[in-house]
């Protein structure tokens, strides 16, 4: 009697990601969404900023719960920064924006700055985009990984920039003293360039 054939393996298809959780005035809900993962934007996102070949430096690996991609408004950002005493860079508020976080596990921190209208984990590559990244080092890491002309950032404290080789739309940025490293992409070269130089690049408080 001959064998019976067994079936041809197959591999099952992946468990889309759950949606971002809405954001919620009570403290509690707020830290609730840490453990939502939005897969598909955060991948985009790392894409956007990992193509002038300067993703997360990843020097301090500090596995923490990710975040989002989550939409919230100028004071809601503000709120989360502090609730989570999270260094989250950016270049201010922007009229009619709202601002999409992302927080991978390794603890980079995106902000995308989306027009009304446009949702959370959308992957036009076409919106401001900033990114903090821990880095122990971060200004002497960037002097010594770049041959480029060093950029001064206003404001008076000592910020240096240089803009990725091969990828004009990214500029990283770094601060003496401060162990974060910010990368900042627009797909306009000059306004990556402005916004990077630009003393409005701080943290947000």
């Amino acid at each position: 009697m001959p064998a019976k054939a067994k079936p041809p393996k197959t591999t099952p298809s992946p468990t889309p990601p759950p949606d971002p959780a809405p954001w919620q005035p009570s403290r509690y809900a707020r830290l609730a969404v840490l453990g939502v993962i939005g897969v598909a934007a955060a991948v985009t996102i790392a894409f956007v900023v990992g193509k002038g070949g300067k993703s997360s430096p990843g020097t301090t690996q500090v596995k923490v719960a990710p975040i989002g991609p989550t939409l919230v408004s100028a004071s809601g950002l503000k709120t989360l920064a502090r609730d989570l005493g999270q260094v989250i860079y950016w270049a201010g508020p922007v009229a009619g924006d709202k601002y999409e976080v992302t927080r991978s596990t390794t603890n980079d921190v995106y902000v995308r700055y989306l027009p009304a209208g446009v949702k959370a984990g959308t992957q036009e590559r076409k919106h401001l985009l900033i990114v903090t990244y821990p880095l122990a080092g971060a200004l002497d890491s960037l002097v010594a990984s770049t041959n480029r002309e060093l950029l001064t950032v206003a404001g008076g404290k000592g910020g240096l920039a240089a803009v990725v080789r091969g990828a004009p739309t990214n500029v990283r940025v770094a601060f003496p003293n401060v162990d974060f490293e910010i990368e900042v992409f627009d797909p306009s070269p000059r306004k990556a360039r402005h916004v990077a130089t630009s003393a409005a690049l701080k943290p947000v408080r």
